[in-house]
């Protein structure tokens, strides 16, 4: 799940984010737009897995404003926020410009945190048949994500994933480019030489939809929650899912490699695949 710093960001039209879901093989259902992009941007927290499932994040920011209270900064402002990323963005803000050595240290060891939680982190379910699927038809995929590019490469290590991806671009030295900034998928688009118009993003966050929307590229929001839904047609997502594998199933039928014309994803939200 990715976070991002409070801001304005202008809301997109939310289009047929209301509408009648089209079913897997309609022209603007989310396993055809993934059949034809040529550049498939992962988020990672949410969609590739439960980075915080085995550490959670309450505990990771506590640890986090611990140390800052440590080194006798007002901390109160923290207070507010259970959010590790929010937590480094908040020291960005307030510190930058009176204590850069406790602003690096916190980044280094939020970067330290989140290692540690990817080497515990589960997969989530889905996200490796649509990886496969998505490198059979010969896409290419990164990952674009707010959380260190340390914690994504040992989580991709630990479970056999590096080969999937030509990239990933993780959290930037400056917090304000965190996405919904879009500079993470504009650096991606830059190495891999890919048009917005041929790219697709796929998160959960209402971060992922301003930061695609920013750049062009379209989106697919994940969601497995009803609450979590909300927020990403809020944010202007109009194609969403809560299956992946079933989604990958739907790709296959597209393209001709798996599932036959009459397939019809079953359960979540009826259908998964909006």
């Amino acid at each position: 799940m990715t976070s991002s710093p409070t801001g304005a960001a202008p809301r997109p039209d939310r289009g047929r984010a209301a509408g009648p879901r089209p079913g897997p093989h309609a022209p603007d259902s989310p396993a055809v737009l993934l059949s034809r992009a040529r550049l498939v941007m992962w988020d990672f927290d949410g969609p590739l897995c439960d980075l915080f499932s085995g550490v959670p994040a309450p505990s990771v920011a506590a640890e986090l404003r611990g140390f800052v209270a440590g080194r006798g900064l007002d901390t109160s402002a923290l207070d507010d926020t259970d959010d590790p990323l929010d937590v480094c963005s908040t020291v960005h803000r307030l510190f930058s410009g009176t204590a850069a050595g406790t602003v690096n240290a916190v980044r280094a060891a939020l970067d330290r945190l989140e290692a540690k939680a990817a080497r515990r982190a589960l997969p989530t379910p889905g996200a490796r048949e649509l990886l496969e699927r998505l490198r059979d038809m010969g896409s290419r995929q990164v990952i674009v994500s707010n959380n260190s590019r340390t914690a994504v490469t040992a989580y991709l290590r630990s479970h056999g994933m590096e080969h999937y991806f030509a990239e990933v671009v993780g959290r930037p030295a400056d917090p304000d480019k965190m996405k919904p900034h879009p500079h993470s998928l504009e650096k991606a688009l830059t190495t891999t030489r890919t048009d917005a118009a041929d790219a697709l993003m796929i998160g959960d966050s209402a971060a992922d939809a301003y930061a695609a929307a920013k750049v062009g590229a379209l989106f697919v929001g994940y969601c497995t929650r009803p609450e979590r839904r909300a927020v990403l047609l809020d944010a202007g997502a109009e194609h969403l899912t809560d299956d992946l594998a079933a989604l990958a199933t739907a790709v296959g039928g597209v393209t001709g490699k798996g599932a036959g014309p009459d397939f019809r994803p079953s359960g979540g939200m009826a259908p998964s695949l909006l």
